[in-house]
């Protein structure tokens, strides 16, 4: 664990490096996880938005 990167400075959570080291890998994993949510609710406005100011503009335009 000394020769990665993304090492911690201390333990996390006991005296048991393990755990730390296995807790440590799945709080990494959630950070990925999480990046790619923005881009969901950004496609959903980008196609959302158009639609909506489209269907508004032809009801006022009646």
């Amino acid at each position: 664990m000394s020769d990665d990167k993304h090492e911690v400075d201390g333990l996390i959570v006991d005296d048991d490096p393990v755990l730390d080291y296995i807790l440590y890998e799945e709080m990494l994993e959630e950070n990925k996880k999480h990046k790619n949510a923005g881009g969901c609710l950004a496609l959903f406005i980008l196609f959302l938005l158009p639609s909506v100011t489209g269907f508004l503009w032809l009801v006022r335009m009646s």
